[in-house]
């Protein structure tokens, strides 16, 4: 058309036969510029150049008005077309014509175009954006920013502020008109965020609301502060990285770097970085190097698809499906467990592309924690990662840099699956996955299902906190993926390497802006849009006590403001209130005094009531002592124990033990969540058919010798019994024989090279978990042969023994008859280990099999377990001594004794 080629509507299928009209600016224009720039390059023969003058176009273009205002010509002529920017277009109340673009869609000038394009543009140094070169599939090739050219035109803020702000909407901030509101334009920083386009100056306004050129500004008093860390708590960041940079009372620019949790760490570590974000909690080593952290948001990981069938709606995993899909078990979007949860959604038989980070990530920790968590099989085979190698070798894997180059990727490309914080995905437009909690709710990773969650969590004197338990909580409407952000600086800064760092003669003063930053967004409120939860609000007392800590050259940088001064009172006010006072006391006194006189038969009665009374609690105080430590582990027994003083003596004499307990826990929770644990199961073979020939008083008397004996066991081998069921025994091994500590951590890749070291004694109590593994395989060898001295109908008794190695719960429940409990997936694998055993064998699980094999003999079996099919088990004879695993048959029955 602008060559000339084409000169009526009906060449390109438009129904009238009338001549194209064709309106072109009149004067130099830098729209002609870049529109003869697309043209050519679109096709250099039939537009051989580029210009800007009216002069230039092709002397083959006829029916041609030249006009200074092109909208408003263009909206006044019929069968005319000509080019101006969007916004005189919409004054105008003209459309856009779509464009096919080099991906053969069609794409429309509109600002939701504009945005996504210029975020996924390349720029040169002049910020030309290359024309229809992004990676967005529906670009519109027609843009170009408008350069910063306030200081060149005017130095009144009010005129730089208009253009200010329509740069930053064409280049797609979605803060710009929320900050020039709020501040005007009061400074530009040469890196606003790392997908603006640079800026070659910058300038700030002063408190005459005129514009000072950065040559005008003090050297002295511009200092970058440089921070890296997590890519989920970029969108947070960012927002206040703009509000601070925009600041002019505010020191030195705010420069985050998006470089993941584990390098940012690194970073502090090797002193380059003046403050990293962390998305999980410091270890030991971490505080003894001097480290403090700052916990101030909390997110939800939000797992984001792009499937187009699903238009508005959600689609809904459950954990379970969740982790055959990160595993590689599920391959294809229309997979039978994933329609389970879907009915009504038509899915693709399409397969399951997967986007995860490229650098370590703490993102992919916390998903990973979490997939063990769901999974017992997860947590035994891949446990929790943040590399992207460790993923399982079989997936269909994709990897982008960021938490926003992996929502964009999913955003951009059909039939992906990824994972990135709620607030990027709520940014990018992402469709998110709703997951279906462990109380069957479908819910997402909105400020609604996390908040509940992080308010249970508890935190240290460092701030520190477990980041297990934010992770598929038991509340009713909690999201399962919850993780929490940090900062991290050093407790004691010194201006060396700050001045290093920063390029700022005075290192101090770097430290004390960066104290003023993080105060400042601890007391920010701007965040809630975004969907991450501030903690401030609920540590605002704990952070300011470690803020008032931190040290530059052993100088507190922020001190602890003094106290506040009481006001001077009233002389004459204290001494009436005073008298006052006195009055009331002496009449309190001779009323005492009189009431004495005449009730002293009666308070003498009462002391001597109150002397029994003492002696009568010390008594109960003693059984109830003795009481809570049969029922429940040490560690449980304590802390029922602390809380009993004050409340013993509302005990009645003839409560029974389950009410006495019931008193004492007075509605309190008590749970625990253990990691790793030995959990054993056994089972007396053939002992209920056989309890039917005998008389209740030797089946009593049988069992209660029997068990008696196995407590005995249990206490020596370093156990903790549960409970017995029946004539089941469950029982589990934990460190220092006390189940409130938890294991030593140990990978399965771990057991596979773990051998026993040395030999030590059960009943000191294990300290790791190949020890804790030894002492409940030896106890189990000695309850085999304990019981066979017992017989029941004449024949002696014979146990089958399941182990299993895994997480557990441990809790008090109940109202009445208050019971001490354990749960979870390795409770049930013991259990089946147990029932699918062999008479007079202990049969343990891989794991379990890794740590022992070195010291102990095994046989290798393969049954089939109830509820988890398949699976390859070790069975152990107490009797024999250490030999090679050989296969055994799977259709044993009795080991004869």
């Amino acid at each position: 058309m602008f060559s000339g080629s084409i000169r009526r509507w009906s060449q390109i299928n438009v129904t009238t036969n009338s001549s194209i009209r064709f309106v072109l600016p009149s004067e130099d224009s830098g729209l002609t510029s870049m529109i003869t720039s697309f043209l050519n390059n679109a096709d250099p023969n039939l537009f051989p150049s580029t210009f800007s003058q009216p002069s230039g176009w092709p002397k083959s273009l006829i029916n041609v008005a030249f006009s200074k205002n092109v909208a408003d010509t263009v909206s006044s002529s019929s069968n005319s077309i000509g080019f101006t920017s969007l916004n005189l277009a919409l004054e105008a109340g003209l459309f856009g014509a779509a464009i096919i673009n080099n991906y053969q869609l069609v794409s429309f000038p509109k600002y939701e175009t504009l945005k996504r394009t210029s975020e996924r543009s390349n720029v040169n140094q002049y910020n030309i954006l290359l024309l229809d070169t992004t990676t967005y599939k529906y670009t519109y090739p027609l843009i170009s920013p408008i350069h910063m050219l306030v200081p060149t035109i005017s130095r009144n803020c009010d005129i730089g502020a208009e253009l200010f702000q329509f740069y930053l909407w064409l280049s797609g901030s979605d803060e710009s008109s929320r900050l020039l509101k709020q501040f005007g334009v009061s400074q530009l920083s040469p890196s606003f965020n790392d997908r603006q386009i640079d800026i070659a100056t910058y300038f700030k306004c002063n408190s005459s609301q005129s514009i000072i050129y950065s040559s005008e500004v003090n050297s002295q008093d511009t200092f970058v502060m440089r921070i890296a860390g997590a890519t989920s708590v970029y969108r947070l960041l960012s927002l206040w990285q703009s509000y601070w940079n925009f600041n002019f009372d505010l020191p030195g620019w705010i420069q985050y770097n998006a470089s993941g949790s584990y390098s940012a760490l690194k970073e502090i570590e090797l002193d380059t970085k003046e403050m990293a974000l962390s998305d999980g909690s410091l270890e030991d080593h971490h505080i003894n190097s001097g480290l403090v952290q700052i916990p101030i948001a909390a997110y939800g990981v939000a797992i984001i698809v792009n499937i187009p069938s699903l238009g508005s709606e959600n689609l809904v995993l459950n954990r379970e499906t969740l982790v055959d899909i990160f595993s590689g078990k599920i391959t294809y979007w229309d997979d039978t467990d994933i329609r389970k949860t879907n009915e009504f959604i038509l899915l693709p038989h399409e397969p399951i592309r997967i986007v995860i980070p490229k650098q370590s990530s703490g993102i992919t920790n916390i998903l990973t924690m979490a997939l063990s968590v769901f999974s017992d099989v997860w947590a035994l085979r891949y446990g929790n990662f943040s590399e992207a190698d460790n993923w399982p070798s079989n997936l269909n894997l994709t990897t982008n840099n960021t938490d926003s180059d992996i929502s964009r990727f999913v955003s951009d490309n059909f039939y992906t699956l990824g994972y990135c914080s709620y607030a990027q995905a709520l940014y990018e437009g992402n469709s998110v996955v709703m997951l279906v909690n462990k109380n069957d709710v479908n819910v997402k990773p909105s400020l609604d299902f996390i908040q509940e969650v992080v308010n249970s969590v508890q935190f240290d004197s460092y701030l520190r906190y477990d980041p297990w338990t934010l992770l598929d909580s038991s509340i009713t409407n909690a999201y399962p993926i919850i993780g929490i952000n940090s900062y991290v600086i050093r407790k004691q800064m010194s201006s060396k390497i700050l001045r290093k760092i920063s390029s700022h003669n005075d290192g101090c003063k770097v430290a004390k802006a960066l104290m003023q930053f993080i105060n400042y967004t601890i007391s920010a409120t701007n965040s809630q849009d975004l969907n991450y939860y501030l903690l401030s609000s609920r540590l605002s007392s704990s952070i300011m006590e470690i803020i008032y800590t931190i040290t530059c050259d052993g100088t507190i940088i922020i001190p602890r403001p003094p106290k506040e001064q009481t006001t001077q009172i009233n002389t004459t006010a204290i001494i009436i209130s005073f008298s006052i006072l006195i009055g009331m006391i002496a009449i309190s006194i001779i009323a005492f005094v009189f009431v004495l006189m005449f009730q002293k038969r009666k308070l003498i009665k009462t002391l001597k009531d109150i002397e029994y009374q003492s002696r009568l609690v010390k008594a109960q105080k003693s059984i109830y002592l003795s009481l809570i430590n049969s029922l429940f582990p040490e560690g449980i027994a304590s802390e029922l124990i602390q809380g009993m003083e004050s409340r013993v003596t509302n005990f009645a004499e003839n409560q029974t033990q389950s009410s006495i307990v019931s008193s004492i826990l007075l509605g309190r929770q008590i749970s625990r969540s253990y990691p790793q644990t030995v959990v054993f199961f056994s089972d007396m073979v053939g002992f209920t058919s056989k309890a039917g020939h005998i008389s209740a008083e030797e089946l009593v008397s049988t069992l209660d010798a029997v068990i008696g004996e196995m407590d005995t066991a249990c206490t020596s081998f370093g156990m903790e019994k549960i409970k017995t069921i029946g004539d089941a025994y469950l029982a589990c091994c934990s460190v220092s024989n006390t189940l409130g500590s938890p294991l030593k951590s140990i990978t399965f890749d771990d057991a596979l090279n773990t051998t026993i070291k040395s030999q030590y004694d059960c009943d000191i109590g294990p300290n790791t978990s190949e020890e804790a593994a030894e002492c409940a395989l030896k106890f189990g060898n000695h309850l085999h042969f304990l019981v066979r001295k017992h017989k029941i109908g004449g024949q002696p008794i014979i146990l089958r023994v399941g182990m299993s190695y895994g997480p557990i719960v441990a809790g008090v429940i109940g109202k009445v008859r208050v019971a001490y409990d354990i749960w979870g997936d390795t409770v049930n694998v013991a259990s089946r280990m147990e029932s699918t055993g062999v008479a007079g064998y202990t049969q343990v699980t891989e794991i379990l099999y890794h740590l022992l094999k070195s010291k102990y003999s095994f046989n290798l079996r393969n049954v089939e377990a109830k509820g988890i099919g398949s699976i390859n088990t070790y069975l152990h004879d107490p009797s024999t001594s250490k030999q090679e695993v050989k296969t055994i048959d799977t259709s044993i029955k009795i080991m004869e004794l």
